[in-house]
């Protein structure tokens, strides 16, 4: 049995990935990615025009 602040993913029978809600928050913290250059590909595509 897990602790209730456990979940547990399951992709199939044979792979269950378990998390607490701690390991969640930890990853949760504010990133900056103004300064991350978009992949060439979505520049050129007009439905990610936005990137620009």
């Amino acid at each position: 049995m897990t602790d209730s602040s456990d979940f547990l993913l399951k992709e199939d029978s044979s792979n269950i990935i378990s998390f607490s809600i701690d390991d969640l928050c930890s990853s949760m913290q504010d990133k900056d990615f103004a300064q991350v250059k978009p992949a060439e590909e979505l520049l050129e595509s007009p439905s990610f025009v936005f990137l620009q």
